[in-house]
């Protein structure tokens, strides 16, 4: 079976520079919780494309509608009616009964799929999930619209090929290129704003695709790669790629520039849930930056990111039964970590289950036991991140 079905098929690196604008923007679903946070949204990205030029946003569905939808997959009708409650009011108040109309009526797709099955299959599940992000685009689209922006919406289906994993899919680089260069780079450098689906796409086959959670991100730097696009903001509603969990470190602090080993290490470990896929195609199209955080500042992620010999961040993911904790940063002196990581476990009484470091990854690895996760963070953070860690 040829490699075009079976896995994202790789981009060709080519010499031409990125174009001089325009930016992609991911818009996260943290920044959509209410109707009035479509309107707050697309102001700031007007005021972002009147500085940067033209560009596509990229678009997740509304906060916790996913869950939703997958909820109503799995047979409770009070998630799809909570899901049309929430996307009924914010076409309401964005374009009024019409809008409304029209969003409720892209929602019966929803019942339709599902149709009183008890078996639902994978691709059903993944066409019920796209239709959060299909809907959420429809409405941002008449915000910036009401805004002022020259706006035009692209289905993410028709432009966006995948390998058909359902729930878990690789962009088709090739094909996506070229449907990409057809169908929004005309719009893109005519100064028109494209808005587009992120988290979705088509398999080969047809069949609607989900690209898995953070698959929006994954979305946005691809599209960049794929147009030449300088730069790629992912917005959410925290400073950037922290330290360490805010909810655990309370004096986490937004790490100021990662490298592209660096953020795929601390992406494998849990680091602000980032689609490990995320910045594959930065590698291969290296002038092209990325900024994760607020809409003016933020983490830069840059495939020109040199070694610092500094540690970046401490994060964690659980897997099985045991919480495995990362401490990252490419040319740290690992030697020094690993005597760190024992001393603070022998001081502060949590057992180490293992430890390990590669030297071809920008890590020092260990596992804890559930309850000792907390204390072995923050205890790492006080002595190494804040220690031996870069300033912002």
């Amino acid at each position: 079976m040829s490699c075009r079905v079976r896995c994202a098929s790789p981009i060709r690196v080519e010499d031409e520079l990125p174009s001089d604008s325009g930016v992609v923007v991911k818009v996260g679903g943290s920044l959509l919780r209410s109707p009035s946070s479509y309107f707050e949204v697309a102001r700031r990205i007007k005021a972002l494309l009147e500085r940067r030029g033209g560009g596509v946003i990229v678009v997740s569905a509304m906060k916790g509608v996913t869950d939703l939808l997958l909820s109503a997959a799995r047979g409770s009708k009070g998630a799809l009616d909570e899901v049309r409650r929430r996307y009924g009011d914010a076409a309401y108040e964005v374009g009024g009964a019409g809008l409304r109309t029209l969003i409720l009526k892209r929602l019966g797709i929803v019942e339709r799929l599902l149709g009183g099955s008890r078996c639902i299959t994978p691709s059903t599940v993944d066409a019920v999930l796209s239709v959060g992000e299909v809907v959420s685009k429809e409405i941002l689209l008449q915000a910036l619209r009401g805004s002022g922006v020259e706006a035009e919406g692209v289905d993410s289906l028709e432009v966006v090929r995948t390998d058909g994993r359902f729930g878990n899919a690789s962009i088709l680089y090739d094909e996506t290129k070229r449907l990409l260069e057809s169908k929004v780079k005309p719009l893109v450098s005519s100064g028109v704003a494209v808005v587009m689906e992120g988290f979705i796409g088509t398999s080969v086959s047809g069949y609607v695709t989900t690209l898995g959670r953070g698959g929006s991100d994954y979305t946005a730097v691809s599209v960049a790669a794929l147009l030449k696009l300088p730069e790629v903001r992912i917005v959410t509603d925290v400073p950037g790629i922290m330290s360490a969990d805010p909810s655990i470190v309370a004096g986490a602090r937004r790490v100021k520039e990662l490298s592209l080993s660096e953020v795929h290490e601390a992406s494998v470990y849990g680091a602000k849930r980032l689609h490990p896929r995320t910045f594959y195609p930065v590698s291969l199209h290296p002038l092209v930056k990325v900024f994760v955080g607020e809409w003016d500042s933020g983490t830069r992620i840059d495939a020109r990111v040199k070694p610092s010999g500094r540690v970046k961040l401490v994060t964690h993911r659980k897997f099985g039964s045991f919480h495995y904790v990362a401490v990252v940063g490419e040319g740290m002196r690992k030697e020094e970590v690993i005597k760190e990581v024992v001393e603070a476990s022998a001081e502060r009484g949590f057992s180490i289950k293992g430890l390990y470091s590669s030297p071809h990854k920008p890590s020092v690895v260990f596992s804890v036991s559930p309850e000792n996760l907390k204390e072995a963070v923050r205890s790492i953070h006080s002595r190494i991140i804040e220690v031996l860690g870069d300033e912002d």
